[in-house]
């Protein structure tokens, strides 16, 4: 006869607080990654503006552009795996739900 703990390793623990932690924390890091990379831009702006001239602030303008799309592909990478995150605890909830009412009968 099998032994029950030999399965142990095949059950998942789900904590259905720490999903949805977790799916805000995801879309935290996204206003959060903005918010640096905005305050970063006005800080240097503000001290650099009158000075940056020419090439210079042609190289910047260029590099600050290819930031942005690559801030704005991460922050939709990031925001998929929120949602990702949230329709798994949205599945494992249900699934629950539907086990709880089968031995519920």
């Amino acid at each position: 006869m099998p032994n029950p703990n030999d399965y142990l390793d095949d059950r998942v623990k789900i904590h259905f607080g720490n999903m949805d932690l977790a799916y805000e924390d995801l879309k935290k890091v996204i206003t959060e990654l903005d918010k640096a990379t905005d305050d970063l831009y006005q800080d240097l702006h503000n001290e650099l503006h009158e000075i940056w001239v020419g090439g210079a602030r042609t190289w910047f303008e260029d590099k600050k552009r290819e930031w942005n799309e690559h801030e704005v592909r991460m922050g939709e990478q990031l925001f998929n795996a929120a949602q990702v995150v949230q329709i798994a605890n949205g599945n494992y909830k249900n699934a629950e739900k539907r086990n709880i009412a089968i031995w519920s009968d």
